[in-house]
């Protein structure tokens, strides 16, 4: 199962490094199943910081509210966001997902070394790994994201572009953090993860336990990545930061051809609910977990956080090829209605940058505070109830 891994992921590198379309279904399909779980006891893992991370004041955890106010279709991002036809499921076995797993509290202490001779970040680093390692090796040029859960030490870490290497495993970037925090920074280029927007590895990852048990709630907000680049399909992304976002690409303060949509990192999209002109979910034709996907989206939202290919969200492993293209089925009938929530966070948190503006030196002033959205989005009645965890501090 692990070479499976390996092997699929070598057949996209090379696919991709020699601009050719890669059709890996089948396999995927078979390896994925393989990998399937039992349908989980769904209240129990609500009480696992590992399974439910991030406490009561996350954006991760926030509500929209009945106060908030959605950009209408003639709106230059919702413009932007209807060149798209889809969001992609990126699970966490693919490159460009979240892979997260549990370590074993007996399982190996090893030392995660740099994947190159410069640019790493954080590494070396010794840390506690499920046995058997995690055998998977992600391409030099792709995300290649795992998560590994250390209870004894009540830490997440984050590895980045990471692979097993034959058991002396390498990294690009190294963070480590408790999951009984918000997962996202209050002030410009204060980054919790590895993303543009700097938000911690899971915020908002959507994990494969909650979709499978029938009739369960997803209950928590998603994270989505959009195209910024020229010789992608379609520019979506913008040179503005809203909260829960602390930064952007790089590439987006130095390259005027970059970032020229209109989508700021960090704002949040949502289905508007049936009383402000938005669909009756039901008759979307959806699936039972397609319907919760929409349910998840229209209460809690989706939150731009990177930029990449194709809009897709992210996710962990637990997916199998068929759950994961049902999902993506689901999101063909979703995204036509999805809008931007105008009033997620105040005006003066909305944070604009220039080509040329440095990170922390943006037309507000240096090291900028990024200013919350209030609970819920938008206010009013929250539309569903927070499902986080009570902070322990």
């Amino acid at each position: 199962m692990r070479r499976t891994s390996k092997v699929i992921l070598l057949v996209m590198a090379a696919g991709v490094a020699a601009g050719i379309c890669v059709t890996t279904a089948p396999v995927l399909a078979a390896a994925a199943e393989n990998r399937s779980k039992p349908v989980p006891n769904a209240e129990r893992f609500r009480d696992d910081w590992f399974y439910n991370p991030f406490h009561e004041h996350s954006a991760h955890h926030r509500p929209i509210g009945t106060g908030a106010v959605y950009a209408d279709q003639e709106h230059p991002a919702v413009q932007d966001w209807l060149k798209g036809r889809q969001l992609n499921i990126n699970v966490g076995n693919r490159p460009h997902g979240m892979y997260m797993v549990d370590a074993d509290k007996d399982g190996p202490l090893l030392t995660v070394n740099g994947r190159a001779a410069a640019g790493t970040q954080g590494l070396p680093v010794t840390m506690r790994f499920p046995a058997g390692g995690v055998d998977i090796d992600f391409p030099a040029y792709f995300d290649g994201n795992i998560v590994i859960s250390d209870r004894t030490l009540g830490v997440f870490n984050h590895l980045r572009v990471y692979a097993w290497n034959d058991g002396k495993p390498v990294a690009m970037q190294y963070r480590r953090y408790v999951p009984d925090i918000v997962g996202h920074g209050s002030r410009l280029g204060e980054r919790i993860g590895t993303s543009a927007s700097g938000v911690a590895a899971p915020f908002g990852i959507l994990r494969g336990w909650e979709v499978k048990k029938e009739g369960h709630p997803i209950g928590h907000a998603l994270q989505m990545v959009l195209p910024r680049l020229p010789e992608n399909s379609t520019m979506m992304l913008s040179r503005e930061v809203w909260w829960p976002a602390v930064s952007m690409d790089g590439s987006a303060y130095r390259e005027p051809s970059h970032n020229t949509g209109n989508i700021p990192y960090g704002s949040l999209w949502a289905i508007p609910p049936a009383s402000k002109s938005g669909p009756v979910l039901d008759g979307l034709g959806l699936s039972e977990k397609g319907k919760r996907l929409a349910e998840a989206i229209r209460d809690y939202g989706i939150y731009v956080v990177d930029g990449g290919a194709a809009p897709s969200i992210r996710a962990d492993q637990d997916f199998s090829e068929a759950l994961r293209s049902e999902l993506t089925e689901a999101t063909r009938k979703i995204c036509p209605h999805l809008r931007m929530v105008l009033n997620s966070v105040p005006e003066e948190g909305k944070v604009k940058f220039r080509v040329g503006d440095r990170m922390t030196t943006p037309r507000g002033g240096p090291n900028k505070q990024i200013i919350p959205g209030e609970f819920p989005a938008g206010g009013g009645t929250p539309l569903a109830p927070s499902m986080a965890l009570p902070s322990r501090n």
